[in-house]
C-alpha cells in the first residue's frame, strides 16, 4: 500500500483547537488529523468508540504486535490485480466488492497501527516517527 505525505496549512485558531484537544485526548495532533480525515471519507468507517479505548489498556507487546502489522503478500498482489482490472473496465460487480474490502482493511491497519504507535510514543517507548511507521505496513 502507497503512502503519500499531505502538507495542509492552517490558521493558528484551528491548529490551537487541533493541539489542545491532542493534548486533551493524549495524542498528537497528526494523529488527530489522520484520525479526523478518515472519519469524513465515506469509504472508511472508524472503528467503534470503545475499540479506541480498549486500546489504552493493550500491553506493550500487544501494542509493538499491532504497530508491526503489515498486509500479506498475497493481498497485496490481489488488490494490485483488482485494481488493474479496475483501471482497465474488465472488473466485475463481485470483484469491486473485494477491492473496496481489500482497501477498507488496509485502511483501518493503517488507523490501528497509528493509534498503537502513538500510546507507544506516549508511554515512552522509542517509536519512530508516525510516517515510518506507517509506511511499515
Amino acid at each position: 500500500m502507497s503512502t503519500y505525505r499531505l502538507t495542509v496549512e492552517l490558521s493558528e485558531t484551528i491548529f490551537q483547537q487541533l493541539a489542545e484537544l491532542a493534548q486533551q485526548s493524549q495524542s498528537s495532533p497528526e494523529l488527530l488529523a489522520v484520525q479526523s480525515i478518515l472519519t469524513l471519507l465515506p469509504q472508511v468507517k472508524p472503528e467503534p468508540a470503545e475499540a479506541w479505548g480498549q486500546m489504552q489498556a493493550y500491553s506493550q507487546e500487544q501494542l509493538l504486535a499491532i504497530a508491526q502489522w503489515q498486509v500479506s503478500k498475497s493481498h497485496q498482489a490481489r488488490h494490485a490485480e483488482l485494481r488493474e482490472r479496475n483501471q482497465q473496465g474488465t472488473i466485475t460487480p463481485q470483484e469491486r466488492l473485494e477491492l473496496q474490502d481489500l482497501r477498507l482493511a488496509a485502511d483501518r491497519m493503517m488507523v490501528w497501527k497509528a493509534y498503537a504507535c502513538d500510546i507507544l510514543n506516549q508511554r515512552g517507548y522509542d517509536m519512530p516517527p508516525l510516517e515510518k511507521c506507517l509506511l511499515s505496513a
